[in-house]
């Protein structure tokens, strides 16, 4: 009896250990088969998502591989566009993806792929480097238009580009942003060995015609096959066609240009659109200076033409004494200012203007300032230089007979 009730329980016991054994191999199948799916869809994730082109779904960490850890080393903003590092081979173990233009890695959780980078300003790369790095120690912040953009636990040693009155811009993650100047230091550091502008020519063409347009007979129309022969010198000289912002910059001793610089502007509006062709053909860039009560800014504007202020209605000869008797010079204060304001508004709030028929006297300078303008632009056949009156800036005016050779002499 007890033999028979020892091999009932050895029999019992075999059976509930190869259960035991069956069930623990199928529970290990089971998991082994979840782990494979897991990782299966970790990698299929990692594959829609590890795109060239990606941006953050909210403010979103940054860290740093050391060894084989990920340590958070800052933070960066909502849908900030990012590229990533292409020639990365990940498996089904990464979870942080390496970025091409900082040294961090981000969370493969934290992105979305995106088709390509939304086109963002780069002129500020034909500027040449003041001869200084900004520095700073254990933590920088980087700002956009006074706002907080991306903030490393970490000092940087970077050349400054624009020194403005509040911040020192650098570029960093392909970008032009700013440090505040209470947090950083500057240190001499020779950046470049190219030859900085101490004048630039700001040019100034009114009118142009071709062989079938409408018919131009005064000294300032210009052929539009001259206009071609400046350009193309300009081009085969590798000029810098800068933008307005970057003469104020200029002026202010904020930037340093290129030696060869210039400055293209176009004044009135009528008989302009063959030069704003012209230009956008050549992909140069220019500022018309409009009158707005005959022209549209929409008419003109585009990626290379920038459309600045000539006054509303202020361009008419005959209002107060002396020269062509521009209004800017005599009319009421109301009068102007109120003019003044319609063509900002029209024109996109600019500070920018120039002088109708180069005419200006103290009080029209006044009232520019009071209207909100920053910078104006004269006659006076010189170059501008650097700490020059930004009310009172000349150019030189070209005429239809302006050989090459003569634009020559005035940018070089």
């Amino acid at each position: 009896m007890k033999s028979k009730f020892l091999i009932s329980s050895i029999l019992l016991i075999l059976c509930i250990i190869t259960f035991a054994f069956v069930f623990t191999k199928a529970q290990e199948q089971k998991l082994k088969k979840q782990q494979i799916k897991e990782k299966e869809e970790h990698l299929k994730i990692l594959k829609e998502k590890y795109k060239p082109y990606v941006k953050t779904k909210d403010k979103v960490k940054l860290y740093k591989k050391e060894k084989d850890n990920y340590k958070e080393k800052g933070s960066i903003e909502t849908s900030w566009e990012l590229l990533l590092k292409q020639d990365f081979i990940y498996d089904e173990n990464t979870l942080y993806f390496p970025l091409e233009e900082i040294p961090y890695y981000i969370s493969y959780q934290d992105i979305e792929p995106i088709e390509t980078l939304t086109a963002t300003s780069r002129h500020y790369k034909n500027y040449i480097p003041f001869d200084y790095n900004i520095v700073t120690e254990n933590k920088t912040i980087f700002y956009d238009n006074d706002q907080v953009v991306l903030e490393i636990n970490e000092g940087v040693n970077l050349p400054l580009i624009v020194n403005e009155d509040d911040y020192y811009y650098v570029e960093y993650a392909n970008r032009l942003l700013g440090i505040k100047k209470e947090e950083a230091k500057q240190v001499e550091h020779h950046n470049s060995d190219l030859e900085k502008a101490k004048e630039i020519a700001t040019l100034n063409y009114h009118f142009f015609y071709n062989d079938t347009s409408e018919a131009c007979n005064q000294s300032i129309c210009i052929h539009t096959d001259l206009f071609k022969a400046h350009l193309d010198y300009l081009k085969n000289n590798h000029f810098y066609d800068m933008k307005m912002r970057d003469m104020e910059l200029f002026v202010e001793g904020k930037i340093n240009l290129p030696k060869k610089s210039v400055l293209i502007t176009i004044d009135d509006g009528w008989l302009s659109d063959l030069g704003r062709q012209i230009l956008t053909e050549y992909k140069m860039h220019a500022t018309m200076f409009l009158i707005t009560l005959t022209y549209e800014r929409e008419w003109f504007e585009n990626d290379y033409i920038e459309v600045h202020s000539h006054s509303d209605n202020l361009h008419y000869t005959g209002e107060c004494p002396g020269g062509q008797g521009g209004p800017i010079r005599c009319l009421p204060r109301e009068m102007i200012l109120s003019d003044l304001a319609t063509a900002r508004e029209k024109l996109n709030q600019t500070t920018y203007f120039c002088y109708p028929f180069y005419e200006y006297n103290q009080y029209a300078v006044d009232l520019l300032k009071e209207a909100g303008f920053t910078m104006a632009f004269i006659g006076g056949g010189r170059k501008v230089k650097v700490g020059d009156n930004k009310m009172l800036l000349p150019r030189y005016a070209i005429q239809g007979y302006t050989s090459v050779n003569t634009l020559a002499n005035m940018v070089n």
